[in-house]
């Protein structure tokens, strides 16, 4: 009588877990036949949870296992049994894990990127600074090489210029001579013309 009531306390108990399991799942939907490559054909439903949480099974169409597609591990040969498990805390549990895993590697993979980014505009600033000090040395080169050559070229001016004044006065001296040659000419004609 003992064996007997403990075998019916243990179906009770087993039916009243197998309730509550099932009350977690609010729908299963039909299966759906996805390609996820050329090689991999999966049979796929959509499950929903009490929380109205929605969530993925699968089964490999040459398998006899439906399983949760976010979480490895969580698997069942009914679709039902895989549902159970999927809307079930532990399964909760483990796709937060994964989900915060995530979200870190995304948050770490941003941060890289705005530190790669702060390092590339870093470095355009270096370059631009670099550039721009390149430019200031050439430029007091530039100012140096006039300052060089201003006496020169204000020597070779002066030079010019008293060239000039010499070619004028030699033009002047020309046109004296000239008028000097002309004024003897006229007296010339003057003289022979008394």
């Amino acid at each position: 009588m003992k064996t007997v009531m403990n075998s019916a306390m243990l179906f009770i108990s087993a039916a009243l877990f197998a309730g509550t399991a099932l009350s977690q799942v609010s729908n299963i939907s039909s299966d759906n036949l996805v390609q996820y490559g050329k090689d991999q054909a999966f049979w796929v439903a959509d499950v929903t949870c009490a929380d109205d949480s929605t969530r993925v099974i699968q089964r490999k169409t040459d398998g006899n296992e439906w399983c949760g597609k976010a979480v490895e591990g969580f698997c069942d040969i009914t679709k039902e049994g895989t549902a159970k498990k999927i809307c079930g805390d532990q399964y909760t549990s483990s796709l937060s894990q994964l989900q915060a895993a995530k979200q870190a590697r995304d948050n770490a993979a941003q941060a890289e990127q705005r530190a790669k980014r702060a390092e590339q505009e870093r470095a355009e600033q270096r370059r631009l600074a670099d550039q721009r000090v390149e430019q200031q040395r050439i430029e007091q080169q530039r100012i140096e090489r006039e300052q060089k050559v201003a006496p020169l070229k204000q020597q070779i001016t002066i030079e010019e210029e008293l060239i000039q004044i010499e070619q004028d006065k030699l033009n002047l001296r020309r046109q004296e001579l000239e008028l000097q040659r002309r004024a003897v000419e006229i007296q010339a004609l003057l003289d022979n013309s008394e």
